[in-house]
């Protein structure tokens, strides 16, 4: 028997008993949905410490607006990022907030089973910082611009292309590396899923897809005196997938991080970080 939930309690949904018969009858892999577009709400809060004292919380939202299209042997997402704001507090800068944070045009290139790429993002509006370059991008790559290429990982997850049972897991790794002349770094993800059956949201069928993420990062540097840091970070989630428009239509994470310095400011730039975020598909006609 099916759990019927509303949207009001998503959040409880990774408590749901799964479902013992066959959750997905077909090969479950990307196409075009009907209607061909998708609009995303998009919320994070965050908390960090860095060093013995300093502490800094801050918060993001924003409405991704998406067409989609057939490309080869996946689809295309076109769209835009609108009403995005963040706010940022801590000892050291105050309270600040900042309208427009990521507002710009958006796209993405995604495979039937999830491959992933970055074609354009807009670029992070923080003052102080530098916007990155686009172009195409693996995920890796564009995991350097949050949270934006993250949110596409949520709502497009690699897919195993197959029909799947209550139970089944599957798995996706990424790894990346930089090199330049004073910096390396390099970033090892290994993220694992499992279908734990399905529910009833507001009368459409969804498939519930519990996750957890392991990722190692680790940069070096030298400026005359060496200096290298160390972050792990762990990842829950769940997902939430509407088997007719075949689109996730909640999804929410849990992340703890610490990382650990050496060398110069040994300590002073070790950090700890919780955040938590959640996407929600606004309900077409």
């Amino acid at each position: 028997m099916k759990d019927r939930i509303g949207l009001a309690v998503l959040a409880t949904a990774a408590s749901a008993a799964p479902c013992e018969r066959l959750a997905a009858q077909s090969p479950l892999v990307y196409g075009v949905p009907s209607p061909p577009n998708a609009v995303y709400h998009y919320s994070d809060s965050m908390s960090i410490r860095m060093g013995k004292s300093l502490g800094l919380s801050a918060s993001t939202s924003m409405t991704m607006k998406l067409d989609i299209e057939q490309d080869g042997h996946g689809i295309r997402l076109l769209g835009v990022v609108e009403n995005s704001k963040g706010r940022m507090s801590s000892g050291f800068t105050g309270e600040m907030t900042m309208d427009g944070l990521m507002d710009g045009a958006v796209e993405f290139l995604v495979g039937s089973r999830g491959e992933l790429r970055v074609v354009l993002l807009p670029g992070v509006a923080i003052p102080g910082f530098a916007s990155l370059p686009n172009g195409p991008m693996d995920i890796g790559q564009a995991s350097a611009k949050p949270p934006l290429a993250g949110v596409a990982r949520v709502l497009y997850p690699p897919l195993p292309g197959r029909a799947l049972e209550a139970g089944d897991t599957w798995a996706d790794s990424v790894e990346t590396s930089v090199e330049s002349e004073s910096m390396g770094g390099s970033n090892t993800a290994v993220t694992s899923y499992t279908l734990l059956g399905d529910t009833v949201v507001d009368g459409r069928e969804m498939l519930h897809i519990a996750f957890t993420s392991e990722i190692t990062a680790g940069i070096s540097m030298d400026v005359g005196v060496g200096m290298t840091q160390t972050m792990k970070t762990s990842v829950t989630g769940l997902i939430l997938w509407d088997t007719e428009r075949g689109l996730t239509a909640y999804a929410q994470t849990n992340l703890t991080a610490e990382s650990v310095s050496s060398g110069i400011g040994a300590g002073l730039m070790d950090m700890a970080m919780t955040a938590s975020s959640q996407i929600r598909l606004e309900r077409s006609p």
